[in-house]
């Protein structure tokens, strides 16, 4: 039976979908806190490289806008991180355990921006529930959520911000929309990759516009506007550390672009076509093995 069809004057259909959403979140738990100091095995690099950096944060008072030692690192997540490193004692498990939080909180955010986006559409309560499901037993966000790694807090911060945008939207409050925009600039403070994060976003307020009549294209244009004001604030202070300090900026992105050396060139788009090719191919198998000792 599908979800339209347990929808009753009771609203037993909003009933099952909170139901299946806590069994979601049961699971999401289940697959991120279980037997997490001791799996995955042994202490990746990195993590020690967090771990160093966020007791430095809990011990030494230290308050970076960036860190630029181990080739640039965004800083939300160690700050998020802190609290749980600080309460046991300083070790790696606290690093994973604040990853795992992070992981269930981007499930949960997961069902409220799909339902943002498309729950007054026929089905669309059902539609949240399936990504947030899905999300839960994905196997890359699940292996990211335990480990402590600062990229597991992108996607949250990413699919609050898609949250906020739509219902600031649809309902036209203020407060929605200035939510979108400070989760928006907070996500710059993330990872690398979310400094493309605006583009989609910019594509579909473009798209929005041009399919609104007169009185709609002004609304959506404020709203967008406000968004990116408030952004804009919110990534100031480390949009200023990127203007003085502009090899931070792209210490990173040298390393793993495309050489500008013509005779590096075309060797690099065939490295990277080939890597693109390896990985839609391994979707349908078993992936690869990375072990690590304890």
């Amino acid at each position: 039976m599908g979800y339209n069809g347990l929808v009753n004057h009771n609203g037993v259909g909003d009933q099952c979908i909170r139901w299946g959403m806590m069994i979601v979140l049961l699971v999401t738990a289940l697959l991120r806190f279980a037997a997490l100091p001791e799996l995955p095995l042994g202490l990746h690099y990195d993590e020690a490289a967090n771990l160093v950096l966020t007791r430095q944060i809990v011990e030494d008072q230290y308050r970076p806008l960036f860190i630029r030692a181990y080739t640039g690192k965004e800083v939300f997540f160690f700050y998020a991180a802190a609290p749980w490193v600080w309460m046991v004692g300083g070790s790696a498990w606290g690093l994973r355990l604040g990853g795992a939080v992070v992981g269930v909180l981007t499930v949960a955010a997961t069902y409220a921006a799909t339902r943002a986006l498309v729950g007054r559409r026929r089905g669309g309560p059902a539609i949240a529930l399936f990504a947030a499901g899905w999300m839960a037993v994905a196997f890359p966000h699940v292996l990211l959520s335990r480990y402590g790694f600062r990229a597991i807090s992108q996607p949250l911060l990413q699919a609050l911000t898609v949250a906020m945008l739509w219902r600031g939207l649809r309902f036209r409050r203020m407060g929605w929309s200035v939510g979108a925009g400070a989760l928006l600039g907070l996500t710059g403070y993330t990872y690398l990759a979310a400094r493309l994060f605006p583009l989609p976003l910019a594509l579909t307020g473009g798209w929005l516009v041009a399919r609104s009549n007169s009185s709609e294209r002004w609304h959506t244009l404020r709203r967008f506007a406000l968004v990116l004001g408030i952004a804009a604030i919110v990534f100031a202070p480390l949009g200023l550390y990127f203007l003085r300090h502009p090899d931070a900026f792209t210490t990173r992105i040298s390393q793993v672009g495309i050489p500008s050396r013509p005779c590096w060139r075309w060797w690099a788009w065939g490295r990277c076509s080939g890597a693109v090719a390896r990985t839609v191919l391994r979707q349908r198998d078993a992936g690869s093995c990375l072990w690590r000792s304890s």
